[in-house]
């Protein structure tokens, strides 16, 4: 098995890399600076396996910071889609080691959420910096973050439904100064 990351803008699920390029959103989830990790399980398709969708990297206080958007597999590989995540999800995360990555997850998709607990992101997070971090992401202060005992939920209004809560998991750099 062969393992291509390529980053792009573009977006897509089990299409071709040229249909990829003609369906470019260039302000998909409001923001032009994003890239994208597309990826294929092996050489003998032309299909796009799966993909992440995630902002381009920021220095907020001295550290380099991203969030990833949005991130989906292939349906052809429903038995694979988990290994798949934690495929890209570990190609990802040793893209760029310094890098702070901050995941999101609704309340109840308790899979997603495993898969990112399994790639090695953390529930705890100092809740100040995480904040300051998606002001600037947002460029809005139109979200309200909660920390209890399972980790930093956050409630804010998105494209599909006003009203949404999730949680944000965070995976820090080899950098990172983790004061919890």
């Amino acid at each position: 098995m062969k393992f291509i990351i390529i980053f792009i803008l573009k977006k897509g699920i089990g299409l071709t890399e040229s249909k990829w390029i003609m369906n470019l959103k260039i302000k998909y989830h409001n923001s032009a600076d994003k890239l994208i990790q597309l990826f294929y399980l092996s050489d003998n398709s032309d299909k796009i396996d799966g993909y992440n969708i995630f902002l381009y990297p920021l220095k907020i206080n001295n550290e380099i910071w991203s969030k990833i958007i949005e991130g989906g597999v292939n349906p052809i590989l429903s038995r694979k889609a988990a290994n798949t995540f934690l495929c890209m999800y570990k190609y990802l995360l040793a893209w760029e080691p310094q890098l702070n990555f901050i995941g999101e997850t609704g309340n109840n998709y308790h899979s997603v959420m495993k898969l990112l607990l399994k790639s090695g992101f953390k529930m705890k997070s100092n809740i100040q910096c995480i904040n300051e971090v998606l002001l600037i992401f947002f460029n809005s202060m139109d979200f309200k973050l909660i920390q209890n005992n399972k980790g930093i939920e956050i409630i804010r209004s998105i494209a599909i439904n006003s009203n949404y809560h999730g949680y944000l998991l965070i995976k820090n750099g080899v950098s990172f100064n983790n004061n919890v």
